[in-house]
C-alpha cells in the first residue's frame, strides 16, 4: 500500500543513523490500517511509543476564502488578522 511515497524512503535514512538514535514519524492523516506498515518500514522497535490523538480542536476553525489577484496581494490575508 502506498500512503506517502516519501515515508518509504525514510527507512533509507533510518539505516544511516547511529543505533539508538531517537527517530520520530509524525502524520496528521496517517490511516490506522497503514500504521503497522510504516512502523515496519521505519524499523521501529517493539517498545516504541505510538500516540494517536484526535484532530478535533475547539480552538481551531477551518475556513476557505477566495484569493483575488494572486498570493502577492496581501489584502487576501486580512481575514487572518482580527
Amino acid at each position: 500500500e502506498r500512503f506517502r511515497p516519501a515515508y518509504g524512503k525514510l527507512g533509507e535514512l533510518r539505516v544511516l543513523l547511529c543505533k539508538g538514535t531517537t527517530f520520530h514519524a509524525l502524520s496528521a492523516t496517517l490511516p490506522r490500517h497503514i500504521l503497522s506498515t510504516v512502523q515496519r518500514e521505519l524499523m521501529f522497535s517493539s517498545d516504541h511509543i505510538s500516540l494517536a490523538l484526535s484532530t478535533n480542536r475547539p480552538n481551531i476553525t477551518y475556513t476557505t476564502t477566495p484569493i483575488i489577484g494572486g498570493l502577492h496581494n496581501f489584502r487576501n490575508f486580512d481575514c487572518l488578522i482580527p
